[in-house]
């Protein structure tokens, strides 16, 4: 398990995305399970863990996820149909702050937001995609999850897009996070 101990909180509902089967839990016998010795595992609550659809890894936010609002929210009538529908942060917020700069980060973000309004304008119906960047010195990585109906084709081109960005300027070892994109259905006129 990774251990994060500050993180933004992300719009739901990835948590059952996963394309891969799901398997029945081992059949194990009563000799068997008084053999067995129970790991040392710490309680965590369900506010504390995040199962991640994109990289398949469990997150705890010891203390459970915070939830960071920007002062001023954006008014309605700016709002696109594609934008911004949450960040988690998954390194740790000390950590990020000794590799990054929240200007920075929130600038990075702004181009990936940008990236998703002008290659994803073709989505038409209530979509969500989330992004998940792996940034380290000089370079990010990305990886993609989605729910709704999202061609192949316009995940590539999100895809292709996101990488020719300008990285995310990072001092050190690397910074994680996810960035959810909400697609509001086109409205009839």
């Amino acid at each position: 398990m990774t251990r994060c101990v500050v993180a933004c909180l992300i719009a739901a509902g990835f948590a059952g995305c996963s394309k891969e089967p799901t398997l029945a839990p081992p059949v194990v016998t009563a000799e068997a399970e008084q053999s067995q010795t129970t790991p040392d595992v710490p309680t965590v609550t369900d506010d504390e863990r995040f199962d991640n659809p994109v990289d398949k890894k469990t997150y705890i936010a010891e203390g459970g996820w915070k939830t960071y609002k920007p002062q001023q929210p954006t008014p309605a009538a700016e709002k696109s149909r594609i934008h911004n529908g949450g960040v988690r942060l998954l390194t740790n917020q000390d950590e990020l702050a000794q590799r990054t700069t929240v200007e920075s980060l929130a600038a990075f973000i702004k181009r990936a937001e940008a990236t998703a309004q002008s290659t994803l304008h073709e989505v038409t119906t209530n979509a969500q995609v989330l992004a998940q960047f792996t940034c380290m010195p000089e370079k990010h990585g990305v990886q993609l999850a989605h729910q709704g109906n999202v061609t192949q084709d316009q995940l590539q081109a999100f895809y292709d897009a996101l990488l020719a960005i300008e990285a995310l300027p990072v001092s050190s070892d690397e910074v994680s996070f996810q960035l959810t994109i909400q697609i509001d259905p086109v409205q009839p006129r």
